[in-house]
Parts: C-alpha cells; structure tokens; sequence
C-alpha cells in the first residue's frame, strides 16, 4: 500500500505508515513493560510464598 501510486491511497498512506510505526512501538514497550511488571509483583509478594 506504501508504494502505490493511485490518487486515491495517497490519502491513506499517512495512515498505513503511522499504523505500522504504532504497531511496532506497542510491540517493544509490551515486551519490556511486561516481564518488567512481573518482576516488580513478584518482589511485592509476601514471602511466605516459596520462590
């Protein structure tokens, strides 16, 4: 859809290419916001959990 040419995706190649830079920036923070968040719980359990 980038490379078309046509008037009418001229309008929405803005679109694609900031949908696909959100994708991939989602896609980075959720890989290290989540084991992040899990390490952080995991230090706030009580310990009479064993680890």
């Amino acid at each position: 859809m980038i490379t078309e040419t046509s008037i009418q995706a001229r309008f929405l190649i803005p679109m694609a290419i900031s949908l696909g830079i959100g994708v991939l920036f989602v896609t980075v923070i959720a890989l290290a916001s989540v084991p992040a968040s899990y390490r952080i719980l995991h230090d706030l359990l009580p310990k009479t959990f064993p680890r």
